[in-house]
């Protein structure tokens, strides 16, 4: 078998894992954009893999000889049975873009994506007391095993999770398996999830919003939540958090026009338009209403993270038990010297401080809505670095008439956060 670069694997096993990547989500993998590009370029030209589109909307998938050299490095992890689940992820390219792009940003940021790495669906959530302890949430989240596959060329060491929790779980495997039971599909077919992320605290619906605020339907979007809360999918504990969702966009332009609208109370409904082959177009569905998304009409918390690299450190404190929480907790103590404040929004030396840096869209539509009426208030607002230019733009109608501050905190503190929260959690 020929020998292809770590980068070459990388990229391949990503694409086995997620179906077609965006090249522009690609970047995530870490390595410089002139060596990714000469090494997608290589792979493209000796058909280990295929493209669709052009310049920024250039997007990746497996090609037969990729999923053969897998076959050949890792017989067993790239067997049949995942080259035929990733031919169904990248069956509906337009689609399949949003969905593998959102599993790879959860599988770069060290949640399990591949079907080795995590339990089959229907899964079991082990119990949890009705007050966990410290030493119940360590054993959640501990709650692993490492496992190679001997005999084969692939040498490394995987990590298999024995429970749910820190698992990403595609839409198409889970009404898949609802059609196959006996449920009934109909509503949920139009839920637009992309999959579910389950965390200790939080049971996550995943979208991708691209770079506006998409249409829903919310009946769709209700059923696929009822299908989730049922054994059919996960028995045993549920997050205490069980109807939150989180959603990807291209960068902040999504959420821009998620808040824009919101707070601009401008939400009307309009039928919900689905596309019916490639040369009838786009029909209305008798009957439905669809709604832009909000703040809280999809899911209450609704976290927004852009498909940026500086996104991964905040993406990771998801794997914790109430991360957020102890998130707010930790700045307030760094940077307010205030000990076990765990409230999002308070007053302190007479500001307002808000903060924002877990980037719940509920959370900031209050505080926007506040804002606009504090006219005699100062206020104070902390986000992460990369956040600023998103909270600008977002202040900016306010800016000449009222006293605000950006507190802004560097990615070395992010790091030392996720340091902190790994030795807390894992030792």
């Amino acid at each position: 078998m020929s020998q292809l670069s770590d980068v070459n694997y990388t990229i391949l096993q990503l694409l086995a894992e997620c179906g077609w990547v965006s090249q522009s989500t690609l970047k995530l993998t870490g390595y410089s954009y002139t060596y990714r590009i000469r090494n997608l370029k290589m792979l493209l030209d000796q058909q280990y893999i295929r493209k669709q589109g052009k310049g920024k909307e250039k997007s990746y998938a497996l090609a037969t000889k990729g999923r053969n050299h897998l076959a050949g490095f890792n017989a067993r992890r790239f067997r049949e049975e995942v080259m035929t689940q990733t031919k169904q992820l990248s069956r509906h390219p337009e689609r399949a873009v949003l969905r593998g792009d959102a599993a790879a940003m959860l599988s770069v940021a060290g949640f399990s994506v591949h079907m080795d790495d995590k339990p089959a669906l229907p899964a079991n959530m082990p119990p949890l007391p009705e007050r966990p302890a410290l030493r119940d949430w360590k054993n959640l989240i501990q709650n692993v095993r490492l496992f190679s596959y001997p005999g084969e060329v692939d040498e490394q060491v995987y990590e298999r999770r024995l429970s749910p929790f820190g698992c990403y779980y595609d839409a198409t495997e889970i009404k898949e398996l609802a059609g196959n039971s006996g449920w009934d599909t109909a509503g949920i077919g139009y839920s637009r999830a992309c999959g579910i992320l389950v965390t200790p605290s939080y049971l996550l619906r995943v979208y991708h919003s691209r770079d506006v605020a998409m249409k829903i339907q919310v009946t769709g979007e209700r059923n696929f939540h009822n299908l989730l809360l049922s054994d059919l999918i996960l028995s045993g504990y549920l997050p205490q958090e069980n109807d939150a969702a989180l959603v990807f966009g291209k960068d902040f332009t999504a959420a821009e026009h998620i808040l824009g609208n919101h707070l601009e109370r401008s939400n009307a409904q309009t039928p919900v338009y689905v596309k019916r082959g490639k040369k009838k177009g786009y029909h209305a569905i008798h009957g439905t209403k669809g709604e832009m998304l909000a703040p809280a009409n999809l899911g209450n918390p609704t976290f927004y993270l852009p498909l940026y690299k500086e996104s991964l450190g905040l993406l990771r404190l998801m794997h914790y038990p109430l991360w957020q929480n102890m998130l707010i907790r930790e700045i307030c103590r760094e940077v307010f010297q205030l000990n076990n404040q765990e409230r999002w929004c308070f007053e302190t030396d007479g500001c307002t401080v808000y903060i924002l840096v877990s980037l719940n869209l509920s959370q900031i539509a209050l505080a926007m809505r506040n804002i606009r009426m504090s006219a005699d208030k100062k206020i104070r607002i902390i986000c992460l670095d990369w956040q600023e230019p998103f909270f600008s733009q977002m202040l900016e109608p306010f800016a000449d008439h009222l006293d605000i501050r950006l507190t802004r905190l560097s990615a070395a503190y992010m790091e030392s956060i996720l340091k902190y929260f790994e030795q807390y959690w894992r030792e």
